[in-house]
């Protein structure tokens, strides 16, 4: 998704200001939205997306919680979460999240 400069800034800001939560305890995000996570994992780690890349790829509440990816300026990769289009949380996702491993490797 394109982001424009304002939302760009916006992210930016947030993400040093938030100080982003390393760890492995992130958003309990439905299994169903599983295989999405994967595809736009691979996709936002591409050397050839772009910078301020942002991919949504869940969501909860009736679509009152998002969840997407994000690659900053830098391209650094980030779990962005918001509640009613305002952001709420920041992660640094480890690629052994449960999430991001195909159901018939986690087993």
């Amino acid at each position: 998704m394109l982001l424009s400069e304002g939302d760009i800034a916006l992210f930016e800001r947030f993400i040093v200001g938030y100080k982003p939560y390393i760890g492995d305890l992130l958003p309990d995000i439905p299994e169903s939205y599983r295989d999405a996570a994967i595809s736009n994992w691979k996709i936002i780690n591409d050397p050839l997306t772009p910078a301020t890349t942002y991919l949504q790829f869940a969501s909860s509440g009736v679509g009152m919680t998002n969840f997407a990816f994000y690659k900053t300026k830098k391209g650094h990769v980030f779990l962005i979460s918001s509640w009613c289009n305002e952001l709420t949380g920041c992660y640094e996702v480890p690629p052994t999240w449960h999430l991001l491993v195909p159901n018939n490797e986690s087993l």
